[in-house]
């Protein structure tokens, strides 16, 4: 008798343990919910031409192009369809294009069909990440399926695209914009593979030099980590290559028209802010949203610049939901 009412008695104590456990893990749950606000049709507000324009950012499609098509389709064909209202200037697609490189061309041509959308309509940038190389992680095995899929050839026909290094791997783009009262903004877009080679500094280096008087932006794959303030200091897939706090020291720190720099391959949102040699803020932005529900839920970057008010309004935004998220990571503006 005494051990039937032990068993029962351990039982009910892990009945109630396990019970407890998932009332406080859901109450957990909810305290980390991102605030997200559902949106009716076309409510996103529009942009003025004659004072703002936009720049939209594609961080980490590779779930995308392996899985959801469908949804980076989407996200371009919306691109396309808010080109006027948003008055959108350029795209910028930052790295890990696929999820196993050369290994499954699908992937390739999936993200070749979304992302052609945007040809002959509005200007935009890829890069390599990780997974671009040919064996997925391994920058030595090559990037001949990005070579093929995204080369110079297919970009250096508009007028917008300034040049390239090793075969569009590394790139350019110049984009000027005329707003009211003559104002003219001239963007330099500088894009640099995973983990570039000082040899990759070099031509970027040289690049920013000869643009000294543009709002200069830089993108890479990895740069910022998510969990600290602080740039990522790993050099994991590559010999030869630098890391986050290698770029800011050889590239971004002294050459003070970089005014910005995206990133993703880290999941999730942070950005600090940091001063450089001529004593102006750079602001370093990470955005990845491939870990969330059908490989990222269409999330993606709006960044809308107000010369005369020297601001820059970032928002997130999903065209797959019609939803945008207002926390601080998300929704924050930016002196221009």
């Amino acid at each position: 008798m005494k051990f039937k009412k032990t068993a029962i008695i351990i039982f009910l104590l892990t009945v109630i343990t396990a019970s407890a456990y998932f009332i406080f893990c859901s109450l957990s749950s909810n305290t980390v919910k991102i605030p997200i606000i559902s949106l009716t049709k076309d409510s996103l507000p529009k942009v003025n031409p004659a004072k703002s324009f936009t720049v939209i950012v594609l961080p980490d499609i590779q779930n995308y192009s392996s899985t959801y098509p469908e949804i980076l389709c989407q996200q371009t064909e919306w691109i396309l369809a808010k080109k006027k209202d948003l008055n959108i200037v350029f795209v910028s697609e930052l790295g890990d294009i696929t999820n196993n490189g050369a290994k499954k061309m699908y992937e390739w041509e999936n993200a070749s069909r979304c992302l052609g959308k945007l040809d002959e309509v509005v200007p935009y940038s890829v890069i390599p990440g990780n997974h671009d190389a040919d064996i997925s992680g391994q920058k030595s095995s090559g990037f001949s399926a990005f070579d093929a899929t995204f080369p110079a050839s297919r970009f250096d026909k508009y007028s917008w695209y300034g040049g390239n290094y090793e075969n569009n791997r590394n790139n350019y783009e110049i984009i000027t914009v005329k707003t009211a009262g003559g104002s003219i903004t001239k963007l330099l877009f500088l894009n640099l593979e995973i983990e570039p080679s000082d040899k990759v500094l070099a031509w970027a280096d040289s690049v920013i030099k000869a643009h000294p008087d543009f709002y200069a932006i830089l993108t890479t794959h990895k740069y910022l980590l998510i969990d600290s303030k602080a740039r990522d200091n790993t050099v994991r897939f590559s010999s030869d290559g630098n890391s986050g706090e290698d770029i800011w020291n050889k590239l971004v720190k002294d050459n003070c028209s970089i005014a910005m720099v995206w990133s993703g391959h880290n999941h999730g949102e942070n950005r600090i802010s940091s001063v450089n040699s001529c004593e102006n803020t750079v602001n370093e932005i990470v955005q990845d949203y491939q870990d969330r529900e059908n490989g990222g839920n269409g999330w993606l970057r709006i960044y809308t610049f107000t010369p005369a008010k020297h601001s820059i309004d970032v928002r997130t935004y999903s065209p797959y939901l019609n939803q945008i998220e207002t926390d601080a990571d998300s929704q924050f503006t930016l002196e221009l």
